[in-house]
């Protein structure tokens, strides 16, 4: 069982768990990242035997994560610098439920701007479009992904883009995203 939502490092004794698995459940390799300060771990074992398990720990800073663009509002952002690395909100922890997000990359005359994922990974209930400037409005629908099938997207435009996230419930699965980070790039035109 994996307890992520403690502020103070304890919990009760018959408090729920944030996540439960069967050993055969959790795959080789497989990542837990908490959203809190503290992440608790306890194992029970039954009357099987068992060779028991190895891991490892890493503290991440928080600011390793931060996105590389202005916040204009509440997930709206705008990305002012020539390189940037944007993330979905919560990274790398999962995205919250019912959350709208936009992200802006102007045009800048004489660039390219590219649109390069990193990491994809959004829910069932979560849409992600990338929109293009036509003629000073956002109308023309470069990506729409509704399923994260698809793992990586490349964008190429000379025009300004506009990119949303939508999200739907994220409680039950609790995907972790995204979509982000993506690696936002100007490239100059010669």
């Amino acid at each position: 069982m994996l307890f992520d939502h403690s502020s103070d490092g304890l919990i009760e004794f018959d408090e729920r768990a944030d996540f439960e698995f069967c050993g055969k459940e959790i795959l080789s390799g497989r990542q837990f990242f908490s959203k809190e300060q503290h992440f608790l771990l306890q194992i029970t074992s039954g009357k099987e035997a068992s060779r028991g398990f190895q891991g490892s720990f890493l503290a991440i800073p928080k600011k390793n994560f931060t996105n590389e663009a202005v916040e204009m509002a509440e997930c709206s952002y705008r990305v002012e610098k020539q390189k940037a690395i944007i993330y979905s909100p919560s990274y790398p922890y999962f995205y919250p439920s019912k959350v709208n997000c936009t992200y802006h990359i102007p045009q800048r005359k004489g660039f390219q701007i590219i649109v390069n994922s990193l990491v994809m990974d959004i829910g069932r209930d979560a849409v992600l479009q990338i929109f293009e400037s036509v003629e000073g409005q956002f109308e023309k629908r470069l990506i729409e992904m509704v399923t994260s099938s698809q793992k990586l997207v490349y964008v190429s435009s000379t025009s300004s883009l506009l990119i949303y996230f939508s999200a739907g419930s994220n409680d039950v699965e609790r995907v972790r995203v995204p979509l982000f980070p993506e690696n936002v790039l100007f490239r100059e035109l010669r």
